[in-house]
């Protein structure tokens, strides 16, 4: 078993998602109305990974006694 394998079934299915969501907004929306909530989306989605990702880091630091008190 390869965690591999999920990570990309599970893109494909994302995928999917966006792809008949985005033909069935096209209808009623602009391009660039769509354009905007997807790039909104991604900013908010990598903020909070990177939010998590410096905290995991600081944690570490001071767990490992690197970091200040």
């Amino acid at each position: 078993f390869n965690p591999g394998v999920v990570l990309s079934v599970a893109s494909v299915i994302c995928y999917g998602f966006y792809a008949v969501i985005t033909r069935m907004v096209s209808r009623v929306d602009s391009n660039q109305t769509s354009l905007f909530y997807g790039n909104l989306v991604g900013a908010v989605a990598m903020l909070g990974i990177a939010a998590i990702k410096v905290l995991l880091a600081t944690f570490a630091r001071k767990w490992r006694g690197l970091g200040p008190d």
